[in-house]
């Protein structure tokens, strides 16, 4: 099939899962034989395959003059108007896409396609307006209720355009796949959508990766970090994301420290820059400095070899209505690596893990829970690698290609 990727390609330039799963999804795409043509709703354009799914692409906006402008002036005068320039991105933004859909709908009228797949972003309606005018079947991919990410990115002022865009968006999608069951009875219970529009689509793993760790390079890497001697929990991901409760954490961590003091236990955080200081900060108030360690941004192609360092993973969510789509790409990781896994019991999480069985789940803030958990792993070698093997059979049902499968249904393939 013919298909047109629509996804705002400033992703790209970030160091997140969300690039992860863009350039996973377009290869599932192409890997099933589908003719897939990638456009950049931001900038307006189409960015060849193989710059999309090469890790190393280095994406550039492009930005129209008046706001080149008005960027340097909001920069210049931040002192007086301090979010001055996070609005007027908002304001790009939108003028972008509006701009966008000008582009595509010229594009589609001579290049004609099977059908529009979108990853919703804030603001975004171009597979909407494609939809609406040109009549070509409209799929939606949801990954988490824009109305958190408003919240999650202090965007308040924009609320309501984005509540229509999202509703628009919502009414016109012929189907929808969401990340997670969590999502899906969010969009049924609070937004009306029909249960039959809905197909819900874990985030998946490239067992290509997990198959072709380089041991020797392990080796140096556990050199690298002083952790010949020691048991290591480990944590892989975005260290801002508002919906991780790193306090709950780290107290555990804390506690876990002052009743194994004969053991050399270290905490590995795999992460990106963004949001460091905040973590920073909390474990010099526990006096961990010498016990958590930060890694330098690591390309997702290497995360397999530094999973390999890790003994016990861990993820700790806060319940809140962001754990409607928690179903991350970091647990099923986790699981294809064969990690003993220590994670929230929220949903979704609960049903691609199962307690005592494939990982051990806790209560979410519940410090001293999370602390014994650790401990019992921590103490426990064979049950370390018995929840780990266990979680690693799970995964395999978990790929973007099985993701791709379940949209082929959509339209009977």
């Amino acid at each position: 099939m013919k298909i047109i990727y629509l996804f705002d390609g400033t992703i790209l330039s970030r160091e997140s899962g969300s690039a992860v799963h863009v350039r996973s999804m377009v290869s599932a795409f192409k890997e099933r034989g589908h003719q897939i043509t990638v456009f950049d709703t931001f900038s307006g354009r189409i960015i060849p395959n193989n710059e999309v799914l090469n890790e190393d692409y280095n994406y550039k906006a492009k930005h129209f003059v008046i706001f080149i402008f008005l960027f340097w002036m909001t920069q210049k005068e931040a002192r007086f108007y301090p979010n001055a320039s996070t609005y007027l991105l908002q304001i790009e933004r939108i003028v972008n896409y509006w701009f966008s859909a000008i582009v595509l709908k010229r594009l589609l009228a001579r290049d004609k396609v099977d059908f529009i797949y979108e990853r919703e972003e804030i603001y975004g309606n171009v597979g909407t307006i494609m939809k609406k005018e040109l009549g070509i079947p409209f799929v939606l991919e949801i990954n988490t209720p824009l109305i958190s990410a408003i919240k999650w990115y202090h965007l308040r002022a924009f609320t309501n355009i984005v509540d229509k865009r999202e509703k628009k968006m919502l009414q016109f999608a012929d189907y929808i796949v969401v990340a997670s069951e969590g999502l899906r009875t969010y969009l049924i219970q609070d937004r009306g959508i029909k249960a039959q529009k809905i197909e819900v689509t874990l985030n998946g793993v490239d067992f290509k990766l997990f198959n072709e760790i380089e041991r020797e390079e392990t080796e140096l890497l556990r050199c690298k970090y002083h952790l010949q001697d020691s048991l290591v929990i480990g944590f892989v991901g975005c260290l801002w994301e508002p919906i991780l409760d790193f306090d709950t954490l780290f107290k555990a961590f804390a506690m876990l420290k002052s009743i194994n003091k004969e053991r050399s236990i270290k905490f590995l955080i795999i992460g990106t820059a963004k949001g460091r200081e905040k973590i920073q900060n909390m474990i010099d108030r526990l006096s961990l400095s010498k016990e958590v360690i930060f890694t330098d941004y690591v390309k997702h192609c290497n995360i397999p070899e530094y999973l390999a360092l890790i003994d016990i993973s861990v993820v700790s969510y806060y319940r809140n209505l962001a754990n409607i789509s928690v179903a991350s790409m970091k647990v099923i990781e986790y699981m294809a690596a064969k990690k003993a896994i220590v994670a929230s019991n929220v949903p979704d999480l609960d049903k691609i893990l199962h307690n005592g069985v494939s990982a051990i789940l806790v209560e979410p803030g519940d410090v001293i829970g999370l602390r014994d958990a650790m401990d019992i792993l921590v103490k426990d070698k064979n049950l370390r690698e018995q929840l780990g093997n266990k979680a690693h059979i799970k995964s395999r049902e978990f790929t973007w290609v099985n993701n791709v499968k379940k949209i082929e249904k959509i339209f009977n393939l």
